[in-house]
């Protein structure tokens, strides 16, 4: 049998433990991430010839990723890094910027949370909960940011 840690060609994302990140500039030194289209991965309930398995092993699992850099390419962004998988490999990989990938949610930082659309729409909410006319403090931006960080840890 194939790879244990191979995910299916149709991978549906988990809300719990996992988060879109909308495009390869998001990437981010450690994160855990798997490509989130199924057009790069292939069917593992099929037998697979060589070819299939070498690419079900670069893209049908879940990476660490390091060293990584965007840069411009032809006319584009490239984003590029070193993937490292569960059993130790590791392979460079680069991809156009446009690319969205799932990320495990334990693998992001808080930082790179804080660059998500759903973080942005839940400190929204809880700025326009706390006040439609905030105070001009810092006091207000902290209390937002806390509760904000306190609801994402309840519900992740």
């Amino acid at each position: 049998m194939y790879d244990s840690t191979l995910v299916p060609k149709f991978y549906k994302m988990n809300p719990a433990t996992d988060e879109l990140l909308p495009d390869g500039t998001r990437l981010a030194n450690g994160m855990v991430v798997l490509l989130s289209s199924p057009d790069f991965r292939v069917r593992i309930e099929n037998p697979m010839d060589d070819w299939e398995l070498a690419r079900a092993l670069e893209n049908n699992r879940w990476c660490t990723v390091s060293n990584v850099r965007v840069m411009d390419g032809h006319g584009n962004k490239i984003v590029s890094f070193i993937a490292t998988y569960e059993d130790g490999t590791q392979s460079k990989k680069t991809y156009d910027t446009s690319y969205s990938w799932l990320a495990k949610k334990d693998s992001i930082s808080i930082a790179e949370i804080a660059k998500t659309e759903r973080y942005r729409a839940l400190h929204s909410m809880v700025s326009d909960l706390l006040g439609s006319t905030p105070p001009a403090s810092e006091f207000f931006d902290d209390q937002v940011e806390e509760i904000t960080q306190q609801m994402l840890r309840m519900f992740s």
